[in-house]
């Protein structure tokens, strides 16, 4: 039926729905702990790395709580044999989640704020410490053993709404 209708709705109705079903079926034998190289066309490629991104990072309805995109990351970098690696080097270098500005916290529990990207690494920028204004660069050896382990969050515009108290006024 969804072949159906892709094929409905794009010329190439065949590319397009090969492409769906490879990236679903190898998706679906790596949730079930099975990995099995295939060769898949690049779309395929594309499509599980950008839906496994989104699954990581998008609100839920049933729950607010959704992962940081530096999480979602180092997920899809720790399974090359799943994402393909080139497709994940390609996501990182448009989304620029670690962008000069943005802080971060660190597994010493540290914040720091992202001084310069990494071009090789997108975990492993410049840093200058909030602590004591230091310079850390974690494309250096020195500190192999520092890692970015999320962005810190500001607080959002989101009004929280008591709507007892609304009834009670009146609207």
């Amino acid at each position: 039926a969804a072949g159906s209708l892709i094929e409905g709705v794009f010329l190439d109705g065949i590319s397009v729905r090969r492409i769906c079903y490879q990236a679903a079926r190898v998706q679906y034998e790596a949730d079930k702990g099975k990995i099995n190289p295939v060769k898949m066309v690049t779309g395929a490629k594309i499509l599980m790395v950008a839906n496994r991104y989104d699954e990581i990072t998008a609100m839920q309805l049933d729950n607010n709580n959704s992962d940081s995109e530096v999480r979602a990351i180092k997920e899809l970098m720790d399974k090359p044999q799943i994402y393909d690696p080139d497709v994940v080097s390609a996501l990182t270098r448009v989304i620029h989640i670690l962008a000069p500005g943005v802080s971060v916290i660190l597994n010493s529990d540290e914040k720091a704020l992202v001084l310069k990207e990494n071009t090789r690494n997108i975990l492993r920028p410049t840093l200058l410490s909030f602590r004591d204004n230091s310079v850390i660069d974690l494309g250096l050896t020195d500190y192999s053993d520092l890692e970015i382990v999320d962005v810190l969050k500001s607080l959002d515009n989101r009004c929280i709404i008591d709507y007892e108290k609304l009834k009670m006024a009146g609207f």
